[in-house]
């Protein structure tokens, strides 16, 4: 917890859990053992996404200014994953032309803005079915789809199977 690179909400939230949790399962072993498993998952998910799920690294010393402001745009684009994220939007905070913005995307990434969002929402998704118990619907909303078909589609393409086959594939608790 104490590196969490994810958002301040939502660790906040499960820090809140995790003490009310911690108070009611003192006199109750069985529950203590649920509560040590699911704190166990949570951290190991959060840490285990970390690899591939956090944005460009970049030594500020030796980068470019390309590269710290692309870096900037990656953890704008991270941190506001459920929100709308139109490129007009990006571009307008960043203050960027639209041609930069995927000029950077190309250069560095090798994919297009959209392409990288659709990567990070999908991701966040993967991450959710595996340690939540948030409906589909929800974390579809959650990870920034507006439409439950358009989620279903984008993860069916991405992992060759639906989010509720994905589900129950990965599901520790077997639900």
């Amino acid at each position: 917890v104490s590196c969490w690179r994810g958002s301040e909400e939502a660790l906040e939230e499960f820090i809140q859990q995790m003490h009310i949790v911690f108070f009611a399962s003192r006199n109750n072993e069985e529950y203590a053992s649920v509560v040590n498993s699911y704190c166990a998952s949570e951290l190991l998910t959060h840490v285990l996404g970390l690899k591939n799920f956090h944005a460009l690294s970049v030594n500020r010393k030796n980068a470019s200014g390309n590269e710290i402001l692309l870096h900037n745009i990656m953890l704008y684009i991270e941190k506001n994953i459920a929100a709308e994220l139109s490129i007009s939007k990006i571009t307008s905070i960043m203050k960027i032309p639209r041609n930069r913005l995927f000029r950077l995307f190309r250069e560095y990434m090798n994919k297009t803005p959209h392409e990288y969002i659709s990567e990070i929402r999908l991701e966040n998704a993967r991450r959710r079915l595996e340690s939540s118990e948030n409906s589909i619907k929800e974390i579809a909303g959650l990870c920034g789809f507006e439409h439950i078909e358009v989620f279903h589609r984008v993860f069916m393409n991405k992992f060759n199977m639906s989010p509720g086959q994905y589900r129950r594939k990965v599901q520790p608790y077997g639900k």
